[in-house]
């Protein structure tokens, strides 16, 4: 986690980035994937 900004990886290890003001550690939740940028694809947490 970098500046609000965590990674994660998908089931079949694609990177997955989200901005969020939460502590996501250890933490599987379920992400609506928005687009595709650099070495992953940015997404929102869906709560």
């Amino acid at each position: 986690q970098t500046d609000g900004i965590w990674s994660g990886h998908t089931d079949n290890y694609i990177k997955v980035y989200t901005k969020i003001n939460k502590d996501l550690t250890n933490k599987l939740l379920p992400v609506k994937l928005a687009e595709v940028r650099g070495d992953g694809v940015w997404g929102e947490v869906m709560e």
